[in-house]
């Protein structure tokens, strides 16, 4: 009997589950904006408070899972002691549901359980969750390269940009940044080899390129992008595209490209001398 292939997360799990508005649907990538029914709802206050603003976001990042409360306590109040933490983190709860609740609202929007504290999922959704999902079912081993493809394709398009948190200079919501942004480009790299084995060659090479734009220095890229070259006939490019890795390589990171990197271009670098041979 043929296993039935599992979908999926739709669009419309970015869209909230309480049917009468009060939910949110949060966007957190590339901007922060919350909605309700569609229509912006403003949180002014939650952008001119850093400290309410990162206890915010290493929440809502922290997706389904949640964030210690104890880790939260300690990356933000990190001089009190632990009466003050204590009253700082039950503040903030109560100020944040605040501000997301409207007048005459009394919605938990925020879920505390066994000393972990997450966006509440019933009142709340946002696209770093549906990322997460999408990239956790990525590597499900029971979907085809078919929904594998649509899930990463969908994924990539979620992801607007990086999450905005300079402004609340915390070294704790830059780690998450980062996370995101690495996953992101871990999901680009997925996707333009689905696309080069499939024949997509001319779309994986634009994808690389994309992600090389976005990070000059990962070398996992700039290989890549060689041997799609190379396998469209486009040898001075793929030539080209070493030099380059190799020049950002050495100019951010003073190291060189690895050895398959530096032997791919060296056997490149050999047949296009050979006499006959067709260079672009």
């Amino acid at each position: 009997m043929q296993k039935s292939q599992e979908n999926p997360p739709k669009s419309s799990a970015l869209e909230t589950s309480i049917q009468d508005g009060s939910g949110l649907t949060l966007r957190l990538f590339g901007k922060i904006e919350f909605r309700r029914r569609g229509e912006p709802f403003a949180v002014p206050y939650l952008t001119r408070s850093v400290k309410l603003s990162t206890f915010f976001l290493l929440v809502a990042l922290a997706g389904s899972e949640g964030v210690s409360r104890d880790r939260l306590c300690q990356t933000i109040w990190p001089e009190a002691n632990q009466r003050q933490q204590d009253n700082n983190y039950y503040v903030a709860c109560s100020k944040l549901n605040n501000m997301l609740n409207r007048p005459q609202e009394k919605l938990r929007f925020l879920s505390h359980q066994y000393g972990r504290v997450r966006l509440n999922p019933n009142l709340v959704s946002s696209d770093v969750d549906l990322f997460i999902k999408l990239a956790r079912q990525v590597i499900n081993p029971k979907i085809d390269n078919s929904k594998r493809r649509e899930c990463l394709e969908r994924a990539l398009q979620l992801y607007a940009g990086d999450v905005p948190c300079d402004h609340c200079r915390n070294d704790e919501l830059q780690i998450e940044r980062t996370r995101y942004r690495n996953l992101n480009l871990e999901l680009l790299v997925k996707l333009c080899r689905l696309q080069h084995e499939s024949g997509q060659s001319e779309q994986a090479l634009e994808l690389c390129q994309r992600g090389i734009e976005l990070d000059p220095v990962r070398e996992d890229l700039h290989y890549l992008k060689m041997q799609i070259e190379l396998g469209l006939g486009k040898r001075v490019s793929a030539l080209r595209s070493y030099l380059f890795c190799e020049q950002m390589l050495a100019r951010e990171l003073g190291v060189r490209p690895a050895q398959a990197t530096r032997l791919l271009y060296r056997n490149t670098a050999e047949s296009a001398a050979l006499p006959g041979s067709v260079i672009e």
